[in-house]
């Protein structure tokens, strides 16, 4: 994601369980040391984690896709990209359960309106991890609000087992290219001034759905994006 990285609050975390999901995105899960609480966090909310890549430390900033009521764990989704710039291709490579990773954070530059009337969550491949605490948090406040999760096929989608249980399942919609399921902007609901809608994914993925819902009349104030680099980290 493009944020400038400014170490402020560093905490080392352990890699408790890891999962290799489909469309290359490996699903980690960090906790405390002695299983400590974490700092509370909301949807939306990111942490840095601090990688070696050849003789350099880089710091690369992670969504965080679980509850964001539960502080037992932060849930991560990391594309395993092969044209990447090397820091979350030797993330993935190096973090297996019990391996210790520094982190900074966590921040929100992508947090929910309160008080939407209907809040509505786009997300491509790897876009949905912070869609995915969003959901958390909606549900938990009781309001209206959908989950639109597009990838290039059924065998790219990741998070199965997530959306299809509470509070995700009914909620979601799923969009393969190619199929009678493709995603449509013209699907969304229409233009109001309580709907909020949340994009988040590939650059070329959100400046299409971003053209396509301005054009349909939503106003840009309402129009919330979270950028990944157009190579996904």
């Amino acid at each position: 994601m493009k944020h400038m990285i400014i170490p402020s609050d560093t905490r080392d975390l352990t890699v408790q369980s890891r999962i290799d999901d489909r469309g290359d995105i490996v699903r980690l899960v960090l906790v405390a040391p002695g299983g400590a609480d974490l700092p509370e966090v909301t949807a939306g909310a990111h942490i840095d984690v601090r990688i070696p890549v050849g003789d350099a430390l880089v710091w690369r900033s992670y969504s965080l896709a679980g509850d964001p009521g539960d502080r037992s764990a932060w849930h991560l989704g990391i594309l395993n990209e092969a044209e990447g710039r090397g820091g979350s291709r030797t993330l993935v490579q190096t973090a297996q359960g019990g391996a210790v990773l520094a982190t900074d954070g966590p921040r929100n530059h992508f947090a929910l309106v309160r008080g939407a009337r209907r809040s509505v969550l786009i997300g491509g491949g790897v876009g949905i991890t912070p869609l995915l605490s969003m959901g958390y948090e909606l549900a938990g406040q009781g309001a209206d609000w959908s989950l639109h999760y597009c990838t290039r096929g059924p065998d790219r989608a990741a998070f199965g087992d997530v959306l299809g249980a509470a509070p995700f399942a009914g909620r979601t919609h799923l969009h393969h290219d190619g199929t009678d399921s493709a995603f449509d902007p013209s699907m969304l609901p229409a233009p109001e001034a309580g709907t909020h809608l949340y994009i988040c994914g590939p650059e070329g993925f959100m400046d299409w759905v971003i053209a396509a819902v301005r054009a349909q009349g939503h106003a840009a104030a309402n129009i919330h994006q979270e950028y990944f680099s157009a190579v996904v980290e």
